[in-house]
């Protein structure tokens, strides 16, 4: 695909001062929340747009790591960044300037839901003492930061309960609960309803959490971010973005504008986390 140039890295090996020194090409850095190809896939129809309306070409990188994903943003190795929202507030006081927050369903936040069998007698958080829980992986914001945060609220640690795991994505969870491999999990929203006929049941839901963000680098021009920006918030009024948005996300209905404020609960709660569970695994 013209334009667009998709790069991934497995080891940090890989690495190359060549790959960010380019001046003819905006690197696009996005977060390793599925699979390169999955990525290249659902994010190429957007770069495609907005290199030809740069008239520039776009590398997309896709981060090894969520950490290595975070040092990249801080070392101001991309242009512009897709980022979740837990790792969103870990640069947050960095200069920046945010593009806009991915909304899905009408909605710039999203829940999770603490799940278990449907056959399983519980209606509490507290009631989870002693029973086994599947997390996603330490690094997902609503697989496990918020949880974790909001089950301590309730006085559980994970050493209350009889196992924990991180099983590595949300369909992992849902699964393993539907299975009976594990008592109860937490997932996002989407895979709840994606699994409920099956015999899920949500126990409660967590607190709403603000949706991922797009960010760019002081180092774009101004004309390149104003580009950049009004294209992106602008895709909801086209046929051709309502499709991109699809492809980013089935249920993204819209990239609007963010504030940072909105993300500032969610900073807390990861320092918190961050400094009161040094046995995160």
């Amino acid at each position: 695909m013209k334009g667009i140039i998709i790069l991934a890295f497995v080891t940090l090996s890989c690495y190359t001062s060549q790959v960010f020194s380019d001046d003819h090409q905006i690197i696009f850095g996005i977060h390793p929340y599925k699979s390169t190809s999955a990525i290249y896939d659902s994010f190429g129809p957007l770069v495609k747009v907005l290199s030809k309306k740069l008239q520039m070409e776009i590398k997309i990188f896709v981060a090894p790591s969520y950490d290595q994903h975070i040092a990249n943003i801080k070392k101001d190795k991309y242009h512009f960044f897709y980022v979740g929202p837990a790792s969103y507030t870990m640069v947050l006081e960095l200069p920046h300037n945010p593009i806009g927050v991915l909304e899905v369903d009408g909605s710039p936040y999203f829940h999770g839901h603490y799940i278990t069998y449907k056959k399983n007698k519980i209606s509490s958080l507290k009631e989870l003492k002693g029973k086994s829980f599947a997390f996603t992986s330490p690094q997902s914001t609503m697989g496990h930061i918020v949880p974790r945060y909001e089950l301590n609220q309730q006085g559980l640690t994970i050493d209350d309960f009889s196992e924990h795991k991180f099983l590595g994505t949300h369909d992992n969870v849902a699964l393993a609960v539907l299975s009976g491999h594990y008592f109860a999990g937490v997932v996002k929203e989407n895979i709840y309803f994606k699994y409920a006929k099956r015999g899920l049941k949500s126990i409660t839901k967590t607190r709403p959490i603000p949706e991922h963000v797009f960010a760019a680098s002081l180092k774009l021009s101004e004309q390149q971010f104003k580009i950049i920006k009004e294209t992106m918030l602008s895709l909801e009024d086209s046929y051709e973005g309502k499709n991109i948005l699809y492809k980013i996300k089935k249920s993204a209905t819209a990239i609007t504008s963010i504030k940072k404020s909105s993300y500032q609960e969610l900073k807390k709660i990861v320092e918190t986390f961050s400094n009161g569970n040094k046995n995160t695994p």
